[in-house]
């Protein structure tokens, strides 16, 4: 799906994509205007960001938060028992 829509080709957003398209021939209205794609960089750990960065934020004077959550709330991290440390990164506000 992701390569006829001209999204970029990643596996996560060529299914979003899918699920965009069926959920508009089942009835639905949904589209990917404002969608915000996750980048990812597959090392140990893996590390990954959507949007702008904390200091891309106040160059732009974007308002906003920052949000700090401890790795054991992360799903993968429980399973693979690595939990040791913090995800953290700006949370635009309106999002």
């Amino acid at each position: 799906m992701g390569e006829c829509a001209g999204s970029p080709q990643f596996t996560h957003i060529s299914f979003d994509d899918f699920r965009i398209v069926h959920d508009n021939l089942t009835g639905g209205n949904r589209t990917i205007r404002g969608r915000l794609v996750p980048f990812c960089l597959f090392t140990d750990p893996e590390l990954a960001r959507v949007g702008l960065n904390e200091s891309e934020a106040r160059k732009l004077a974007i308002p906003y938060r920052l949000a700090r959550i401890p790795m054991a709330a992360v799903l993968r991290t429980r399973t693979l028992s690595e939990t040791r440390g913090f995800h953290e990164g700006p949370n635009q506000c309106g999002y």
